[in-house]
């Protein structure tokens, strides 16, 4: 999983237009997610990210992983971009296949503008 998100962040620094930091707050231990749980929080995070290149006209985005408490894996991905009000814009299908994706693995997807004016995507899934 982080060898993916890795992978995708060095695709997207390849367009110059939006650098991309990945804080990995887990440590070194191995990814604390199975492989197939894994691959659906790396599909989550891929179409978040996607996202952000191809709407929120950002210059910077973070992509922070953390267990912020116990059984609960936590993964923020923020953006200085021009911002998204899912409460006033309609959701399309990718926000609709995200949140059913954390459901299976029994989380949620929360998304909202942050004091920058762009915008956060919070997951939260159960370990």
């Amino acid at each position: 999983m982080i060898e993916s998100l890795e992978n995708e962040i060095e695709y997207i620094q390849l367009s110059g237009t939006i650098n991309v930091q990945l804080i990995n707050r887990l440590g070194e231990n191995k990814f604390p997610l199975p492989g197939p749980k894994s691959l659906i929080l790396f599909r989550i995070a891929q179409e978040a990210v996607a996202n952000v290149v191809r709407h929120a006209q950002a210059t910077e985005l973070l992509i922070e992983l953390s267990i912020p408490k116990e059984k609960i894996l936590q993964m923020i991905i923020t953006d200085n971009g021009k911002g998204f009000n899912p409460e006033k814009e309609k959701n399309g299908l990718g926000l609709m296949t995200m949140k059913k994706r954390a459901m299976v693995l029994n989380g949620f997807v929360q998304i909202y503008q942050n004091g920058t004016g762009g915008t956060t995507v919070l997951i939260q899934v159960n370990l």
